[in-house]
């Protein structure tokens, strides 16, 4: 069984995990995959492996004018197009953040050499904005032409349903994502993590991790509020990601205001896989204070780093998340009840150690290579059937 991976982010987007992830889970079922994605992914070359990666979208991102990376973009497509057909595959698996012109293109050129089309829809944000949109039907030509759909869990399925854009449920199938570390986890202790990455607390001192893109949406605010309610004065605050339409500064002004410039460091730039593995392991606790999300790689990275996490009530966190097992839960938007949550968690080495103990068993079993290419290798399956 061959198969087209299309995912243009890749390295840009801090998507190589997942996408590599994917393709060893397909390999473990015997599913020749190929993916093509852009050229800032670099992870493939730093260790071998049974499939194919084609770095078909050059120059896709960065400054330079719309119109021409929309054009390369384009070009992109046709070129895994062309590898595809050489290569005998003959179904295309497209992963969709929103759903765009460029998007609706990838599908239909595949579908029309008369591709079996698979869609991981991983933010259903776009498509609340079409329900509200005046074009509804233009956007309801994407159910026609993708043949099954993949969602990583039963909150997004749901969400994708209410949008009644033709996707029927039964094509709408749940299957694990690939986010865990399959090159740089290492058995490493907090201590020998913070040394590594030079980090010069006091003994004993206790380190909250904020991870990720900062969007207004992940409430970085309320957790910095809630920081700084804290008693204990031995606890610092890392926050490594970089903005995503909002400005860093809205968040140094927040911590001057606190005073609480010498308690938060802020790591505003791309961190290296290994780095990141590095960085959840010199942490105590690592919380998502999220107002909206539909999945979070953070989170299930997190876990299988036996990170703590703790996360605010959304229904996607629930559905993972077994307060006081394998994470603490907190009420969204709260500050004092996540204050409290901290409070009852960052000293308390017996409970963190049960919990990031429950944390990696609960990735082991449920999330691991194994069980999610056994569910990927079914839908692909449906579509060879489909297709005879």
């Amino acid at each position: 069984m061959k198969v087209s991976i299309i995912e243009p982010i890749g390295g840009h987007g801090g998507l190589e995990f997942y996408d590599l992830g994917l393709c060893e889970a397909a390999y473990t079922q015997q599913v020749d995959a190929t993916l093509y994605t852009c050229d800032k992914t670099k992870l493939h070359l730093e260790y071998e492996h049974a499939y194919n990666v084609v770095l078909a979208y050059k120059n896709v991102f960065g400054p330079s004018n719309k119109i021409f990376r929309g054009l390369r973009y384009i070009r992109g497509t046709i070129s895994s197009l062309v590898d595809s057909i050489r290569r005998g595959s003959n179904i295309a698996h497209f992963h969709l953040f929103h759903f765009s012109l460029l998007e609706y293109f990838n599908l239909l050129i595949f579908r029309i050499f008369r591709f079996g089309i698979v869609a991981t829809i991983h933010d259903v944000e776009a498509l609340d904005k079409i329900k509200e949109s005046k074009s509804q039907k233009k956007y309801k030509k994407f159910s026609k032409i993708i043949d099954q759909i993949i969602v990583h869990n039963s909150f997004t399925k749901e969400e994708v349903i209410k949008t009644n854009q033709g996707f029927e449920e039964e094509k709408i199938h749940i299957i694990p994502p690939t986010d865990i570390d399959f090159f740089c986890k290492e058995d490493i202790t907090k201590a020998e993590a913070r040394k590594a990455l030079d980090m010069s607390f006091p003994k004993n001192s206790r380190m909250i991790l904020f991870f990720g893109q900062i969007k207004k949406t992940k409430g970085l605010d309320i957790l910095i509020k809630a920081f700084s309610e804290l008693e204990d004065k031995n606890i610092f605050l890392v926050i490594a990601g970089r903005c995503w339409k909002t400005d860093m500064d809205r968040y140094r002004s927040l911590i001057g205001k606190l005073n609480l410039e010498k308690k938060i460091i802020i790591i505003e730039k791309y961190i290296k896989n290994r780095d990141v593995m590095l960085l959840f392991k010199a942490s105590d606790v690592v919380v998502l204070p999220y107002l909206k999300v539909y999945n979070s790689s953070v989170l299930l990275r997190g876990m299988d780093y036996g990170a703590v996490n703790v996360v605010s009530d959304l229904d996607f966190f629930t559905e993972i998340i077994k307060d006081g097992f394998n994470g603490l839960i907190f009420k969204k938007g709260d500050v004092e009840d996540l204050r409290s949550v901290l409070s009852g968690i960052i000293n308390d080495e017996k409970q963190i150690n049960r919990i990031r103990e429950n944390s990696e068993k609960f990735v082991q079993q449920n999330y691991s290579f194994n069980v999610t290419g056994k569910k990927l290798r079914s839908v692909y399956e449906s579509l060879v059937l489909t297709n005879k």
